[in-house]
């Protein structure tokens, strides 16, 4: 938690405006709606694991989650129009 002076006297100011501050912790990847995505792109779409170079990684990532975007784009799409 916080401790330094001037976030405890703004903390005071918060909770008289109905303002509560929740802390998480410092790791908590079921928190966090990317770690789905992260999920799918690991252990579904990047099936090499080692590249030659860095280069051919970066190339890799951006390809994965080009395509990922795209189909994410299209289902939304069609929920919409549905």
């Amino acid at each position: 938690m916080h401790k330094s002076a001037r976030f405890q006297e703004e903390r005071i100011k918060w909770r008289a405006a109905d303002i509560e501050l929740f802390f998480l912790p410092s790791y908590s990847p079921e928190l966090s709606s990317i770690e789905p995505l992260w999920r799918d792109v690991k252990q579904h779409r990047m099936r090499c694991l080692s590249r030659d170079s860095l280069l051919d990684l970066k190339r890799d990532v951006d390809a994965v989650l080009t395509e990922k975007a795209r189909s994410l784009i299209a289902i939304n799409f069609q929920t919409e129009t549905a």
